[in-house]
């Protein structure tokens, strides 16, 4: 196995663990929910949302230190997506 297909692989291991990892944590707050917040579906979505994003930018994170990225590359990148919005 070569270093690209090494790649692939752990790249596909990320993305099968964050979506199971996201799958979970929502039924964890869908059933907190039912508990504490009595049908509170909007706050509901908001929590599962901010789960969401947090889970997303940890799996670009290991992403890019799987593919090699240069954590400046990212910082030039994200400083010009703050800067255009």
């Amino acid at each position: 196995m070569n270093d690209f297909e090494f790649k692939v692989m752990q790249t596909i291991i990320v993305m099968v663990g964050a979506f199971l990892i996201s799958l979970v944590m929502r039924k964890i707050v869908s059933r907190f929910a039912k508990i504490t917040l009595t049908g509170n579906t909007r706050r509901q979505r908001v929590i599962v949302r901010s789960i969401n994003i947090l889970i997303l930018m940890f799996s670009l994170l290991l992403l890019s230190i799987v593919w090699g990225i240069d954590h400046n590359e990212i910082l030039v990148f994200a400083s010009s997506i703050f800067a255009v919005i």
